[in-house]
C-alpha cells in the first residue's frame, strides 16, 4: 500500500480532481464510479468529457503485437480464453516482492496518427483471483495518471480509463503494474480521437 499511499499524498498536495462517466473501468471498491487515484505532472488528471454509449477504441494495442507497440518486463505467462481480447492475454503471478516495486510490467505503446483528446480503454478478462487493484499508469501530452482497476469484475468488454491529450506519434504510453491482491492480465488498450 506504499505506492498508492505516495500517490494519495501526491494528489491531495496537487489538488488532483476527476470526474468519470458510467461505463469508465471499476475503481477498487467496485462500485460505478473511479475514484479520484490520479498521480498528475503539471496538473493535468484528464477531461471530463461525455463520449457516445457503446463508443469503441479505433487504435488497438494487443498483447499478441510485437515493439514497439507492446512490450513487458518481468515473467508473464499466456492465458488462452474466450474472455480475453482475440482469445488470449497475458497474466502475471501475484506480486511478492515490495509494494513500491513492480516484478512485472506491461506496455502498451500507440502510434497515434494526430494530436488532440483520446479516450483510452482497457480489456482484461475478469475473475475470482485477479488483482482488486491492478495500477495502470496513462502517459499522455500533459503528465501521468493512474488509475487502479479492479480485474475481478466488468471485464470481458471495452472499459474507459478516461480522455486524455496525447501528441502525434509514439512518445504516449499505457503501462500495467503487477499487483500483490492477484493474477495481472495484460491483454488490450484502445485509443479513441474525441473531438469535442
Amino acid at each position: 500500500m506504499k505506492t498508492l499511499l505516495v500517490v494519495l499524498i501526491a494528489c491531495a498536495a496537487l489538488g488532483c480532481t476527476t470526474k468519470f462517466e458510467e461505463n469508465d473501468a471499476q475503481d477498487v471498491q467496485g462500485d460505478d464510479t473511479l475514484q479520484d487515484d490520479a498521480l498528475t505532472e503539471g496538473g493535468a488528471d484528464g477531461y471530463d468529457i461525455e463520449i457516445e454509449a457503446g463508443a469503441e477504441p479505433a487504435i488497438i494495442i494487443d498483447d499478441t503485437d510485437y515493439q514497439p507497440f507492446f512490450d513487458f518486463t518481468g515473467e508473464w505467462m499466456v492465458l488462452d480464453t474466450s474472455q480475453a481480447y482475440n482469445n488470449r492475454c497475458l497474466y502475471a503471478d501475484p506480486r511478492l516482492g515490495t509494494l513500491d516495486t513492480p516484478e512485472a510490467t506491461a506496455t502498451f505503446n500507440p502510434d497515434l496518427p494526430e494530436a488532440g483528446l483520446y479516450a483510452v480503454f482497457i480489456w482484461w478478462p475478469d475473475g475470482g483471483d485477479r488483482a482488486l487493484d491492478a495500477p495502470i499508469f496513462i502517459h499522455h501530452a500533459e503528465g501521468i495518471a493512474l488509475r487502479q482497476v479492479n480485474l475481478r469484475i466488468n471485464g470481458n468488454q471495452w472499459r474507459r480509463l478516461g480522455v486524455f491529450r496525447f501528441n502525434a506519434g509514439s512518445e504516449g504510453k499505457v503501462v500495467l503494474w503487477d499487483s500483490t491482491t492477484g493474477y495481472t492480465n495484460a491483454d488490450a488498450v484502445g485509443f479513441l480521437r474525441i473531438n469535442p
